[in-house]
């Protein structure tokens, strides 16, 4: 396998630039910008984040320096989530009050650029987590459920683009932040988030219900089945940590 600190790349002159709308927005494409299915800025950060942070030798490092890495890496990741246009940043959509109208004019590739930076800032700070400290694991696990949170109300409002053929597309993220979002419901139970983290996982599994709905009569789309009946266990498993919690 290729390794990506061992690829000496340059973007070609013709690379579409950060700042450019074209990233996130449908529209004709000029034949002189060059543009690919994602962002390879955005994916060499994610070979790092593995390597540096994930990796078997990236685990084994001092604290003090998977610690400075986690930070130099956020920064990396913030400078080039700050350099997308303004109105297409990420946080502008990931919020429960952002109007559908909003998406309108986001790309399939758009909405995979905001879903990858939601879960290259998860995978980050679950590293955090991971470190020694009691402050490390709560602050890392705190951000990676606020990520999670952002992500599912985002894949919420994009619904759409979830079919049987682009389902695997969207499954890392779903899946990921799910399992987060359960976490955190299980060790929070009586949080004042509980009910409306619980909604959300309600949401997630109707988008699988209303697809398996519209299926084809007599025809079962498995990823769909396996994934509503994951999530809605998951579902049932937080209602009754909620139920003991809160048991007098």
């Amino acid at each position: 396998m290729i390794n990506d600190a061992s690829c000496d790349l340059e973007l070609p002159s013709t690379y579409v630039s950060q700042s450019s709308t074209y990233q996130f927005l449908q529209a004709p494409l000029s034949s002189d910008i060059l543009l690919y299915p994602s962002d390879l800025r955005l994916a060499l950060i994610k070979s790092k984040i593995y390597r540096l942070l994930h990796s078997e030798s990236g685990r084994e490092k001092p604290e003090s320096t998977r610690m400075q890495r986690i930070l130099e890496l956020d920064q990396e990741l913030s400078a080039l989530e700050s350099s997308f246009p303004a109105h297409c940043q990420p946080h502008v959509f990931a919020t429960p009050d952002c109007p559908l109208y909003a998406f309108h004019d986001l790309s399939m590739r758009g909405v995979t650029l905001h879903l990858d930076y939601y879960y290259c800032v998860k995978r980050i700070h679950e590293a955090n987590a991971a470190s020694g400290t009691q402050y490390s694991f709560s602050s890392g696990m705190g951000l990676s459920y606020q990520t999670s949170r952002c992500m599912l109300l985002y894949i919420n409002q994009v619904r759409t683009f979830i079919t049987w053929h682009s389902f695997w597309i969207y499954a890392q993220w779903l899946l990921s932040a799910v399992i987060s979002l359960f976490y955190h419901c299980m060790a929070n139970p009586t949080s004042s988030t509980f009910s409306g983290d619980l909604e959300i996982l309600e949401n997630t599994r109707d988008i699988f219900t209303s697809l398996m709905r519209n299926t084809e009569e007599g025809k079962c789309i498995a990823p769909f089945y396996i994934t509503e009946a994951f999530v809605d266990k998951l579902i049932q498993f937080a209602k009754q940590s909620y139920m003991r919690a809160t048991a007098i």
